[in-house]
C-alpha cells in the first residue's frame, strides 16, 4: 500500500468498513477463512422484519449485551430498491427477548418477543458444540417510526421475527478437497479498479468498483451520506449494479482518467483526473436523491478522490477516503 499512515493511524472509519465489505463480498466463498479451528462466543440475537410506507422494508437486528462493540448497538435498516437508510443506535436485546430503543426524532421500538415455534439446528459436520436454537414468533408492543423528509412511516403493534441462541462451538476448516468443492478460490487474484471520492470530513462519499475474478465479475456504484444525531449514526445510501460502460477506467500505463456515468436513480456524470502525483480533480454534475436527505451533489472542489488499480492507489486523498481505498486495495494486492 502506498500510505504508511494507514497502519499507524488506525483511522479507516465507516467508509473503510463499507469498502471492505464490498471487497470481501466480491471474493469467492471461504476466501477469508483461516486454517485451523475457530471459536464463536455464546450469543443471543434477534431479527425483526416489517413493512413501512412508500415501499420500504425494515429489518431490525439486536444482540444481547456481551461487552463487545456489536452487542452495544441496535441496527435499524429501511430499504426500498437501491435506496436504504441505516440507523445505528445504542441498545441491546434483553434477556427476556424484549427490546426498547429510542431513535431521536425518528421514533421508538419497544417490543417483547412472543415465540410460536422452536427448532434446533445441529452445527456443521466439522463443528463441535450444542445445537443452535431458533425461535420464531412475533414481537409485540410499539413500533412507531417516521423517516426524515417523510421517506417512510411505520405505526404498528406487532411484527414477525426470530431469536437465535447459539452456544460456543469450535470449527475446523476442512480438507483442501472440501474447500475446492465449496468454491474456495483463495489465492487466485483477480483484476479490480476502485474509485473513491468524498468530502474531506468524510460525511459524503462516492464509491465505484469494477472487478474481474475467476468466478465472477461486475460493477458496483454507490453514494452515502452519514450524519450523527444525539448518539445515533444515520447512513443514507443509494447503491446500484452497473454495466461496464457506466464506469470507464484507464488501461494500465495510460493517463489516470476515469469517468462515472451511473444508471438511474443517479443523474449526471463525474470525471476523475490525476493532475499531478499528489493532486486530482473530481468534477461533474453527478447527483442522486438520497432517502431522508434529498437531492445531493456528488462532485466538486470539496471532494478528495483516489483511483486504485489492483494494489496501487493514486496518492491524492490523504484523509479517510484515501486510507479506506488503500485498505481495500491491500485485500486484492
Amino acid at each position: 500500500m502506498s500510505r504508511a499512515s494507514l497502519g499507524s493511524s488506525g483511522r479507516v472509519g465507516v467508509l473503510g468498513i463499507l469498502l471492505a465489505m464490498v471487497a470481501l463480498a466480491a471474493l469467492p466463498a471461504g476466501a477469508t477463512a483461516k486454517p485451523g479451528r475457530g471459536d464463536s462466543e455464546m450469543r443471543e440475537r434477534a431479527t425483526i422484519r416489517f413493512q413501512g410506507s412508500n415501499g420500504y422494508r425494515f429489518e431490525v437486528a439486536a444482540r444481547a449485551g456481551q461487552g463487545d462493540l456489536l452487542s452495544g448497538f441496535v441496527s435499524v435498516i429501511a430499504k426500498s430498491g437501491p435506496s436504504s437508510v441505516r440507523y445505528l443506535v445504542p441498545g441491546s436485546l434483553a434477556s427476556d427477548g424484549s427490546l426498547n430503543v429510542h431513535l431521536p426524532h425518528v421514533g421508538r421500538i419497544a417490543v417483547k418477543f412472543d415465540p410460536t415455534t422452536k427448532t434446533h439446528r445441529r452445527p456443521p459436520a466439522r463443528c463441535m458444540g450444542r445445537a443452535r436454537v431458533v425461535e420464531r414468533g412475533f414481537f409485540r408492543g410499539t413500533i412507531g417510526l417516521h423517516g426524515e423528509r417523510d421517506y417512510t412511516t411505520v405505526d404498528r403493534t406487532s411484527a414477525r421475527g426470530r431469536v437465535i441462541r447459539s452456544s460456543r462451538k469450535s470449527c475446523g476448516r476442512g480438507t483442501s478437497a472440501e474447500r475446492s468443492a465449496s468454491g474456495d478460490d483463495t489465492g487466485k487474484k483477480g483484476a479490480f479498479t476502485l474509485l473513491a471520492a468524498g468530502v474531506r470530513k468524510g460525511s459524503l462519499n462516492v464509491l465505484a468498483m469494477k472487478f474481474v475474478l475467476p468466478t465472477r465479475s461486475g460493477t458496483f456504484i454507490s453514494a452515502e451520506k452519514r450524519r450523527f444525531r444525539e448518539g445515533m449514526l444515520i447512513t443514507s445510501e443509494v447503491g446500484v449494479k452497473a454495466g461496464a460502460a457506466d464506469f470507464v477506467v484507464p488501461d494500465p500505463g495510460k493517463s489516470k482518467i476515469a469517468e462515472l456515468k451511473p444508471p438511474a436513480p443517479f443523474q449526471g456524470t463525474a470525471r476523475f483526473e490525476l493532475t499531478s502525483p499528489k493532486t486530482s480533480t473530481w468534477r461533474g454534475d453527478l447527483a442522486v436523491e438520497l432517502p431522508g436527505v434529498g437531492s445531493t451533489h456528488l462532485a466538486g472542489q470539496s471532494f478528495e478522490s483516489t483511483l486504485c488499480q489492483r494494489a496501487s492507489c493514486t496518492d491524492t486523498a490523504p484523509g479517510p477516503t484515501g486510507e479506506a481505498a488503500d485498505f481495500v486495495a491491500g485485500i486484492f494486492g
